[in-house]
């Protein structure tokens, strides 16, 4: 709740910068779920559009095959309306967000999100290096337990 009142509360050139943040701001309630391998995140991408019909769907991979970085593939869907129906529109957000990723992933995006993308202080050369060989690693893990999976399932 202290998140979305400080992004609610957020200006631009001195104007709110959400006007009406109830139905501008589309992750004040998020969903998340988790895989083990890389390889389920589609087949349960699928399933989920087979419920919903996106309004945002995006996959983030790094800009070069020569980086490491976040991943994982992120949905705006609209909030059904037999959910919400019985409360008043007023105080009910229009979207909901919803992210599929692995286990590393998100371990690695949440640490990333505290410690990277909102330092509280600008970080060093190095560590921005060591982030980066955290991302590296988390990357690795999860395509090597994604092998090691599929060839298992074929003995």
């Amino acid at each position: 709740p202290t998140r979305f009142v400080s992004k609610a509360n957020k200006t631009e050139n001195g104007e709110p910068k959400y006007k009406e943040p109830l139905s501008q701001i589309q992750d004040q309630i998020g969903a998340r779920i988790i895989t083990f391998y890389v390889s389920d995140i589609e087949p349960i991408s699928k399933k989920i559009e087979g419920y919903f019909a996106p309004i945002e769907k995006t996959t983030f991979i790094p800009d070069s095959v020569n980086e490491f970085g976040y991943e994982g593939k992120h949905y705006i869907f609209f909030i059904p309306k037999d959910i919400v129906a019985d409360l008043p529109e007023e105080h009910c957000p229009t979207f909901f967000e919803l992210q599929i990723k692995t286990l590393f992933e998100h371990s690695w995006a949440e640490a990333n999100h505290d410690l990277a993308y909102k330092p509280q202080s600008e970080l060093s050369r190095e560590q921005k290096r060591k982030i980066a060989f955290t991302a590296a690693q988390a990357w690795g893990a999860d395509n090597i337990f994604d092998d090691l999976f599929h060839e298992l399932q074929k003995n």
